[in-house]
């Protein structure tokens, strides 16, 4: 009869230290799950991080292209300029020699 109480104390142990077990299983689980999230969170970030390094590196490119464009305006202003300048000389050089007349 103690026996038998005994035994049945042990089998309500046992069930008592399985359901510990199963509930530091879940434990376990969660657990993991949170490294999961925690990784693809860490993987999000470090593609958004990509993400703004190609916008930075585009807009880099951009203000490049508009610098290079800026210095063939500038270059096209030069070469008016000098165009100007010629044909004052040529004006200067026609109406002296008398080939250039104004009415």
């Amino acid at each position: 009869m103690v026996a038998k109480e005994i035994c049945l104390v042990a089998d309500d142990i046992y069930m008592v230290a399985k359901d510990i077990g199963m509930v530091a299983k879940d434990i376990g689980m969660v657990a993991k799950d949170i490294g999961l999230v925690a990784a693809d969170i860490g993987i999000v970030v470090k593609v958004i991080g990509m993400v703004d390094k190609y916008i930075v590196m585009v807009a880099m490119y951009i203000y490049m292209v508009a610098k290079d464009i800026g210095m063939v305006a500038m270059g096209v202003v030069t070469v008016a300029l000098d165009n100007a300048r010629v044909a004052e000389d040529f004006d200067f050089i026609f109406r002296k020699s008398g080939y250039l007349r104004y009415s």
